[in-house]
């Protein structure tokens, strides 16, 4: 029997032996075709060819050959790609943890297009390799730079992720980033491109990192805030309101600052004035609820109202009046909302500020007026003539040529406002202007004979008032 185990031993030994050959014949001769490609691309290393070569057997110790044999694990190829940079693009994961495992590794070489490997890992993140063998879990235990820097716009390497719509990977990499706030040559920041991309997950996230929310833009001076409205990202704007109520509830000693709903860009527009400019009124309700100053004033002394009533956004406005704006407000040219309503229309929104109490008596830089807006209308306004009168507007006002309404609608012939101001009890028709006239003396200098007779049926003494013109009606 030992005869026997002897005898089978040394021929296992030697089938080992034999076997042991055969394999080493074969790695050295796909070490050979490598080489001899590697000769023919003039471009790739072998160690590159075997990185993208997944789908070899024993591709793990076909490099492990070449490494030994002391080839440059940091070799770059034409486009700048190591042996890691294609290993992890091939998915090929027995050359990428051998790579790791190379003292003289530099896992920081960027490509011509100055991409690391870090960068393809998170793109394979963002593809769904989020274990905790994945391949950027497994860079970020290794020397790697988690944010470098690109050349063109001084990008970081977050910023190109969101850039290129890698909000996952994004999210993935915040953790491990040190500088949250690095601008690229425009003065963006992450929190900036994520919110023109409306990546709200991604900015909740970036904030409670400790991203700064008001960091603004070198020549617009906009706020992430205000990208978030340029990009019509409604989910931005509540994550940004979740945020400051997040920072009100949390009980950490760290100071927190919140994100500021009135900070203004470079034409002196706030990111709710911005809204209104943009056509974008259902955010404006969203940015109130985040604590917009509804009178702040853009960059035209502008407030909310004077913009929603100059865009003739009749909803906005009213919506806007039901939040406290303030309803006297003048613009540069001392025109009120009660006279801007009128001058663009708005019915609704006339009869709207009189139901709150606005001051029609207030007047313009000329002296009028919402009366005199309402006469002056190139449509002469009954619904605002109307609406004025039954809030009791001061109906006996006088111009700077004393002319009362009723006067200025004598001269231009209006019979139904002339209608309307006589009905109203508290006119007084014994008021001159400037030149004398009465109401009743006023209609017959411009022979209006039908409001003459209106004004004697009201008041029958009003003939006696003038001399020769009554003789003459």
């Amino acid at each position: 029997m030992p005869r026997i185990f002897v005898k089978n031993s040394r021929r296992g030994l030697h089938l080992k032996r034999e076997h042991k050959n055969t394999e080493d014949e074969q790695v050295q001769k796909k070490i050979s075709c490598a080489a001899r490609l590697a000769a023919k691309h003039e471009n790739d290393s072998a160690l590159h060819l075997i990185a993208g070569a997944s789908n070899m057997e024993d591709c793990d110790k076909v490099a492990e050959k070449l490494i030994n044999k002391n080839v440059n694990v940091n070799a770059q190829n034409r486009q700048g790609f190591t042996p890691l940079h294609i290993a992890i693009q091939a998915d090929n994961k027995a050359i990428f943890e051998l790579l790791l495992k190379q003292d003289y590794l530099n896992v920081n070489l960027k490509t011509i297009e100055e991409h690391t490997p870090l960068y393809y890992a998170l793109l394979k993140y963002e593809s769904g390799d989020t274990g905790d063998d994945s391949y950027a879990a497994c860079l970020m235990k290794s020397d790697i730079q988690t944010n470098p820097l690109y050349s063109e716009y001084c990008n970081s390497l977050m910023q190109i992720l969101i850039l290129n719509g890698a909000e996952n990977a994004a999210i993935f990499l915040a953790v491990e980033v040190a500088n949250l706030n690095h601008v690229n040559s425009e003065g963006e920041t992450a929190l900036h491109i994520a919110c023109s991309k409306n990546f709200s997950k991604l900015v909740l996230h970036l904030a409670k990192l400790g991203a700064n929310c008001n960091l603004l833009t070198n020549e617009s001076r906009q706020s992430p805030l205000h990208y978030a409205v340029e990009s019509n990202s409604e989910d931005c704007i509540k994550v940004f309101i979740e945020f400051n109520e997040y920072i009100e509830g949390s009980d950490t000693s760290e100071p927190r600052v919140p994100c500021n709903f009135n900070l203004r860009d470079i034409n002196g527009d706030t990111a709710i004035s911005l809204a209104l400019n943009k056509g974008y009124n259902h955010l404006v309700p969203v940015l109130i609820e985040g604590k917009a100053d509804v009178n702040i004033r853009n960059g035209k002394d502008f407030t909310l109202l004077h913009q929603a009533i100059l865009n003739e956004d009749s909803k906005t406005a009213i919506f806007l009046l039901n939040h406290g704006v303030d309803i006297n407000a003048k613009t540069t040219d001392y025109e009120t909302p009660l006279q801007l309503a009128i001058h663009c229309h708005l019915a609704n929104v006339v009869d709207a500020l009189c139901t709150r109490g606005v001051d029609m008596s207030a007047p313009d830089r000329l002296g009028n007026c919402a009366l005199w807006a309402a006469l002056d209308s190139d449509q002469e306004e009954i619904a605002s003539i109307l609406t004025l009168v039954e809030h009791r507007a001061n109906i006996n006002i006088r111009d700077s040529e004393n002319k009362t309404p009723l006067h200025i609608a004598i001269e231009n012939q209006h019979d139904e406002i002339i209608t309307l101001l006589l009905s109203v009890p508290e006119i007084d028709l014994s008021l001159r202007d400037k030149f004398g006239l009465s109401p009743f003396a006023a209609a017959l200098t411009f022979r209006n004979n039908k409001a003459a007779q209106a004004i004697l049926d009201k008041l029958p003494s009003a003939a006696e008032q003038v001399s020769g013109l009554a003789d003459e009606f």
